[in-house]
């Protein structure tokens, strides 16, 4: 009966051993690592390609959709643009030409816009200018 006993004791430690090792708890995964946002370049815009003059009491001032330090020039002559702001003053400058509008921003990137100004309209027919 002695080796029955010790028999249960020893199935009893390896039953309590089984259990506890059971219940340990594994360590939870890491979590991943917050992404970090790579910078996307500036890209200079103000909306639209084409930009209409517009018949009312004030200048029509157009801005660039998003504000960004820097300088900006116009080429070629005949655009009034603000060098800081980027800001287009179409009633004061020269309709009926496409501009190219170039930001450099205070660490040297460079970002350039294509605009037209339009305010110049043609009729929708020939002129015959020898039948007068």
């Amino acid at each position: 009966m002695a080796i029955g006993k010790n028999i249960v004791s020893i199935m009893i430690i390896f039953a309590v051993g089984f259990i506890i090792n059971s219940c340990t708890k594994t360590a939870a995964p890491a979590p991943d690592p917050i992404p970090v946002p790579i910078p996307v370049p500036y890209a200079l815009s103000y909306g639209d390609s084409i930009l209409y003059l517009k018949n009312q009491a004030t200048d029509y001032i157009v801005l660039p959709k998003i504000a960004s330090p820097g300088t900006y020039t116009g080429f070629p002559e005949g655009i009034d643009l603000d060098n800081v702001t980027g800001a287009i003053n179409i009633s004061k400058s020269e309709t009926g030409l496409r501009y190219r509008i170039v930001h450099i921003s205070p660490a040297g990137d460079s970002s350039i816009a294509i605009v037209v100004l339009s305010g110049i309209n043609f009729t929708d027919h020939f002129f015959h200018l020898s039948s007068g």
